[in-house]
């Protein structure tokens, strides 16, 4: 990369760190998700795990498979976890062609607590961080929930 190609990076993430304080929460997530897909196409490396976007809440739906059942203990630690440490993987998610919202593969407990808890939805600005998988299937989506991890 030239010197003028990083200069060039360089005062644009300095100009946008200059309004950070006057946007509003909608536009700092517009924002937050366009730059998180031009950092996936930056590296050149098309995993999804390199694209997570933030979306509203209410747009995240569980599978029809439904979460794993966890414990209440499980489910308090769960709680606990994401409150003391904040939310450290997202929710993986399908789109289906032609659908606006989104449907759960892997992670659906998290999800569920995130919508039920008020503090934790607030927390996250009544957003869900995901990472899409593209035009799911419902037997890909069988497949990732089967083999996901909570």
């Amino acid at each position: 990369m030239n010197g003028k190609t990083l200069e060039c990076a360089s005062n644009f993430i300095k100009a946008l760190s200059t309004c950070c304080d006057e946007l509003t929460t909608k536009e700092r997530i517009v924002i937050f998700n366009l730059l998180s897909g031009l950092s996936q196409k930056l590296v050149g490396i098309r995993h999804p795990v390199l694209n997570v976007r933030l979306v509203e809440a209410n747009l995240v739906f569980s599978n029809d498979l439904g979460a794993d059942s966890i414990t209440l203990s499980e489910d308090c630690s769960l709680k606990e976890s994401i409150r003391n440490q904040g939310l450290t993987m997202p929710i993986v998610v399908g789109q289906c062609l032609g659908e606006s919202g989104y449907t759960v593969t892997d992670g659906a407990n998290r999800m569920e607590i995130i919508k039920a808890e008020p503090d934790i939805r607030e927390s996250l600005a009544n957003h869900i961080p995901v990472v899409v998988i593209n035009s799911m299937k419902d037997s890909t989506a069988h497949s990732i929930n089967e083999h996901g991890v909570e």
